[in-house]
């Protein structure tokens, strides 16, 4: 599919520039317009290494992961050339980031002593309020987050407290985040994350190229599979610690980060940080998974992708429906480590909420940490970048398809249905 029309091409690059936090030209992105691109692994591997002047590990465990992403796009022609650019600097970006991990790691050996001590992990179904909760936790001063430009360029790391928030790198990409709100407001309204929030964990994984958010950019079959089935995802979760111990070099403090797949992986998770406090968010599924479906299936459109509907149904009921089950067999098996938030109760009495989650976590809510919380609230207000409207008939589903899945685990947890 080519994109012939020169306005849907600007439009796509003012999408990608919100996407990726940096402002691109047209020029930037359009290589051969109207052409279709072969990209392999090595052409990134080549990039990222004369971006960084590092070298990558040629038997690196990203390899895998990179290999079945460029298969897929080699394999494809629904994506056109812009979409392919984007998917090229976001490879790119993701492998530069772990060389200059790495090569910080080899440059600083103390840090693999560094403790990252009874971190908080937010996980469940996607679209249940995992946000929220994680900005929440991250006004608290005490604690540290991972914030969505440090997840872009973290090294070096913050040189204080202070300067988390202050960084110049920091405060050029907020500037960037009021421009591109300007020009691109329906994309804040399906999800906007402040260069200054709390990002996901997917984002880290994707430097080791084992990532659920690296298949939901575009349709990539064979390495949702891999990474469903075979990809050993404690080699991400070490990946993350490392990250971690970078960022925290000079500022220690007490992990809450959040991503709704740990979920998916949480086994892993525990392998490499068997301290965890995992906190499980709990919304109504059949909301949640409209939410979802839509905002794949616009994410596609972001990078070119037309007509997915069909395959975002049958790829991403299956996933939201394993992000219960395989968080509900670990709770099983693990219920003093768990504590449940319910996005209904959260939307209502949300500074209730969290005094029980400190209370469950161990933690002291102090008022320097409620006053901070109402001041994120009062500061963001739910709608504050417009709604996003979603429905499961837009992908021609309604409840009753879901309900098989879904009935148990709303009976047990007793979930709040929405209108």
């Amino acid at each position: 599919m080519a994109i012939d029309c020169l306005d849907c091409r600007r439009r796509l690059v003012r999408l990608f520039s919100s996407l990726i936090g940096r402002r691109l030209s047209l020029c930037e992105l359009q290589g051969a317009p109207h052409k279709r691109r072969i990209m392999h692994s090595e052409e990134i591997i080549a990039a990222a290494e004369a971006q960084t002047g590092l070298s990558a590990d040629p038997k690196g465990a990203f390899h895998t992961g990179l290999d079945l992403l460029t298969a897929a796009l080699r394999a494809s022609d629904q994506v056109p050339a812009e979409g392919r650019a984007m998917l090229r600097f976001i490879w790119t970006r993701n492998l530069a980031n772990k060389l200059k991990v790495e090569d910080y790691h080899r440059r600083h050996p103390e840090l693999a002593d560094s403790p990252v001590a009874r971190p908080v992990f937010i996980m469940g179904m996607p679209r249940t309020g995992t946000t929220l909760l994680s900005n929440l936790l991250a006004a608290d001063p005490t604690r540290r987050c991972m914030l969505n430009w440090e997840s872009n360029d973290p090294v070096p790391p913050p040189a204080s407290w202070a300067a988390i928030h202050n960084d110049p790198r920091c405060l050029a990409a907020k500037a960037r985040d009021a421009q591109l709100i300007a020009e691109n407001p329906e994309a804040a309204s399906r999800h906007f994350e402040p260069a200054d929030a709390p990002t996901e964990c997917t984002f880290i994984h994707g430097h080791e190229f084992m990532a659920a958010m690296l298949e939901a950019l575009t349709p990539a079959p064979e390495y949702a599979r891999w990474l469903e089935q075979e990809a050993d995802l404690t080699i991400a979760y070490a990946y993350e610690k490392r990250f971690m111990q970078v960022l925290q070099h000079h500022t220690g403090g007490t992990w809450s980060v959040k991503m709704p797949s740990h979920a998916l992986f949480v086994q892993s998770l525990v392998k490499v940080f068997p301290d965890a406090r995992i906190i499980w968010t709990h919304r109504d599924p059949y909301k949640s998974t409209a939410s979802l479906l839509s905002l794949i299936h616009s994410t596609h459109e972001t990078f070119g992708v037309m007509g997915t509907r069909q395959y975002v149904r049958n790829r991403y009921v299956g996933q939201a429906v394993a992000h219960m089950r395989n968080a509900w067999n670990f709770e099983r098996e693990n219920p003093q480590q768990v504590t449940h938030v319910h996005y209904a109760q959260l939307m209502v009495d949300p500074i209730g909420v969290m005094r029980s989650v400190y209370a469950a976590l161990g933690d002291e809510f102090t008022p320097e940490a409620e006053l901070a919380m109402r001041r994120y609230l009062a500061d963001n207000p739910q709608g504050k970048h417009g709604s996003h409207s979603y429905g499961l008939d837009q992908f021609g589903l309604q409840v009753s398809d879901l309900e098989p899945h879904f009935a148990d685990y709303v009976a047990h947890f007793g979930v709040a249905m929405e209108q």
